[in-house]
């Protein structure tokens, strides 16, 4: 009998232990089931003249969605349905996913960010295109298949850059950098949505994050 309270003291632990093993493994699958799940949605908007898939905002430092969303949509990616317009309306396409690209979105400071795909059909159909920029720094940004040229209002150049090695940064203004040469122009987005030259520096272009 006098091993009696020893043995429920023992019994008592052990229930213990098990509920503790059972509560920390649901917090951990929770935790591991929003790790996985995307806190995004994905849409189809036109950008550039063309369909492109655009998610909605999360947080700048959340690099997990980033990956997501790039196993999900990354290059190589076809997606059977895709509403593309024409002559006579929209008509669905079955498309290749040729780059993913990733740009701020609004809330400065704490910035969210968006992800972006875009199809192969229309890659470098954008090209060449040159962009009068109104700006008492920056008159001109140059664009072709191979990179960016951005030249001052006297004809100089201020950056050269491939697409590969440019970084690009939206913010209230648009910082473009390579190497030693950066460039801060201020004059290629309106108040209401990015400008055309905006949006072909933010697909073509390497983000990252320059602005805080």
């Amino acid at each position: 009998m006098d091993d009696d309270p020893t043995i429920l003291l023992i019994l008592g632990v052990g229930a213990l232990v098990v509920v503790l093993i059972v509560v920390f493994g649901v917090m951990s699958s929770r935790r591991k089931a929003r790790a996985t799940a995307p806190s995004w949605q994905v849409r189809t908007i036109e950008v550039l003249g063309q369909p492109v898939l655009e998610t909605t905002s999360v947080e700048r430092t959340d690099d997990r969605q980033w990956q997501l969303f790039q196993e999900r949509f990354g290059p190589g990616t076809v997606i059977p349905e895709v509403s593309v317009e024409g002559p006579d309306g929209p008509r669905s396409w079955r498309m290749t996913v040729s780059r993913v690209r990733r740009s701020l979105r609004s809330g400065w400071p704490q910035a969210r960010v968006g992800f972006t795909a875009y199809f192969e059909a229309f890659e470098n159909s954008e090209f060449p295109a040159n962009f009068r920029i109104d700006s008492p720094t920056v008159a001109g940004i140059a664009c072709d298949r191979h990179g960016v040229t951005v030249t001052a209002p006297d004809g100089t150049s201020l950056l050269t850059a491939a697409w590969d090695r440019l970084l690009v940064s939206n913010g209230p203004d648009v910082i473009l950098q390579s190497g030693d040469q950066r460039v801060s122009v201020d004059a290629v987005r309106t108040a209401a949505a990015p400008t055309e030259v905006e949006e072909v520096l933010i697909k073509y272009g390497q983000f990252r994050q320059l602005h805080f």
